[in-house]
């Protein structure tokens, strides 16, 4: 009986010329509207910063309705589909996915359930089972992470849904900030933390108006002290240009103090023992 409804099916399909044709102009006009609805949503993304993220969050639902429409389309042009076919169909699906489309289908409802649930936006600076840079692209079967050193990093959907995703700025354009700063232990903290303020607050990558504080923290260890500065940032992509501006701001004034960075501790027993 499967037979004869695959038969059916085979014999319910249309190959003639116009209807290969047809199918063809869907295609390209599907993918062409994919790329001009990405050029689209990221010029309204960059003119509409402060709600950048969300607009391209609409991008993955589009591309999914798009998609969808595009298969539906071809499958009804190329089959006349009955109650057995659309039947049958549905056993050949279920038969894939036992034989190695498991996988495939998870990462797809996966991203799908995550377009709705929002865990991280398009934007979003992530980090997931050591990857950390900015979401690119979130696809049927995987989300695309740029990392600072421009690699494009596949992760599979159903990993992004599994694991513990960490967003750093959760659809805002601004991000907080942290940077460590190691001193000796006989440093003068007052001053160091006057000092490390300073430099947070007059870095040109630094957002100091109200709701984003500035915070210094401090945390003594046997053989050294950790200075926390946590600032934020107009522009995600300067993180790494910030820190580094900070830092050596921070230790060029720090130096002029005579403040110095920690010493080992093998060497503080090598003294006590001159």
């Amino acid at each position: 009986m499967v037979e004869d409804a695959f038969l059916d099916l085979l014999s319910s399909l249309r190959l003639d010329a116009e209807n290969l044709l047809y199918v063809a102009v869907i295609i390209v006009a599907a993918l062409l509207a994919v790329r001009a609805l990405h050029f689209i949503m990221q010029a309204l993304a960059s003119r509409y910063a402060a709600h950048g993220n969300k607009i391209r969050m609409l991008f993955p639902l589009l591309k999914l309705l798009i998609y969808a429409a595009l298969v539906f389309v071809v499958v009804t042009t190329l089959f006349e589909l009955g109650s057995a076919e659309v039947l049958l169909a549905s056993g050949l699906f279920g038969a894939a996915l036992g034989l190695g489309l498991k996988d495939v289908f998870a990462d797809m409802v996966t991203g799908i359930v995550m377009v709705f649930e929002k865990p991280y936006h398009i934007g979003d600076m992530v980090s997931v089972e050591g990857h950390y840079g900015e979401v690119k692209d979130m696809g049927f079967r995987a989300t695309r992470i740029l990392t600072p050193d421009d690699d494009l990093v596949s992760v599979p959907n159903i990993l992004m849904f599994n694991r513990p995703v960490a967003s750093a700025n959760y659809g805002s354009p601004h991000m907080m900030v942290t940077v460590d700063i190691y001193t000796d232990f006989g440093c003068d903290r007052k001053e160091v933390m006057r000092v490390l303020r300073e430099a947070a607050v007059t870095s040109r990558y630094s957002n100091i108006r109200p709701g984003y504080p500035v915070l210094v923290l401090v945390k003594d260890s046997p053989f050294y002290v950790r200075f926390r500065v946590r600032s934020y940032v107009w522009n995600l992509a300067d993180e790494f240009a910030y820190e580094t501006d900070l830092t050596v701001r921070a230790w060029r004034e720090l130096a002029r103090m005579g403040v110095e960075p920690p010493r080992m501790g093998w060497a503080h027993g090598l003294e006590g023992n001159a």
